[in-house]
């Protein structure tokens, strides 16, 4: 007769089978970051408020190493290339290109500006490195939680070496797996009016109003890919911080707009990117 299940022909209990390899890298939420803080984590700092504070969450199943690796972005660049992908790609996983090494091909053939391999192994989670601790796991996580491990990535330690606002692109690899995620440290604060088809501008912290911060405005058709996506306008937000990405949109391209992907860039205070709708007609 077969055995039950769970157990062997020897009789001896097994464990669940392993499960399928995964890997994501996401930004923490309020209560991950209070979880971590709670837990006495050595990568949750004293002080918060910079936007190198926050942290992201490393989720990696039945992988026993990965690397995370920080590439510095030229935002207008890849903007405009991907308007509505790779400046604005969430953390979801995907297989490595050949022969890239995991590298997503914007950056195969660039070093990156850091890197530090994890060992996510029993004994290398007990010695973590400088900004990386463990969380519990997800409480989705299934009854093999042992192949499921749970990490939090302090973004300064990741920027180890960087200065001033650049942008980057944090990616993890492992197992034949690649996430990766821009992350913008952008002492901007900035709100979009979508039924007015206004943006407004100003510095984080004080509140003020940042004039001469560029603006550049692609759109993509209701329905269609991102890869339609066509330059819509550019300019600079006024004295007020403002700027009007709609009011002189022709009628006759109004209704081929379904979407609109915005960068905001300044010289000192950094970049950001976003996704409005456009406002009703």
């Amino acid at each position: 007769a077969a055995p039950p299940p769970g157990v062997d022909v020897d009789g001896a209990q097994r464990g669940p089978p392993p499960l399928p390899t995964a890997l994501s890298l996401s930004e923490a939420d309020a209560a991950t970051a209070a979880a971590a803080a709670v837990g006495g984590s050595s990568a949750v700092p004293a002080e918060a408020g910079r936007p190198d504070t926050r942290l992201l969450v490393l989720d990696a199943t039945s992988l026993s190493r990965v690397r995370v690796s920080v590439y510095l972005m030229d935002v207008e660049l890849l903007f405009s290339a991907q308007p509505f992908g790779a400046a604005a790609r969430d953390g979801a996983s995907s297989a490595a290109p050949p022969g890239s090494s995991g590298v997503p091909s914007n950056f195969a053939f660039v070093r990156p500006a850091h890197s530090v391999e994890l060992d996510l192994t029993a004994s290398g989670l007990a010695a973590l490195p400088p900004g990386v601790a463990a969380l519990p796991p997800p409480r989705t996580a299934p009854e093999a939680a042992a192949d499921v491990v749970r990490l939090s990535l302090l973004l300064s330690a990741l920027f180890a070496g960087l200065e001033g606002n650049a942008a980057v692109m944090v990616e993890a690899a492992g197992g034949g797996l690649v996430s990766r995620r821009p992350v913008y440290r952008a002492k901007l604060d900035v709100r979009a009016f979508e039924k007015h088809g206004l943006l407004t501008v100003t510095a984080a912290g004080s509140g003020a109003a940042v004039p001469a911060a560029y603006v550049k405005a692609f759109a993509c058709a209701p329905g269609a890919s991102d890869a339609s996506a066509a330059f819509h306008k550019d300019g600079y937000t006024d004295r007020r911080g403002r700027f009007d990405f709609w009011s002189v949109t022709p009628a006759d391209t109004r209704a081929r707009v379904g979407r609109l992907a915005l960068l905001v860039a300044h010289p000192t205070l950094g970049s950001v990117v976003l996704q409005v709708a456009p406002p009703p007609h």
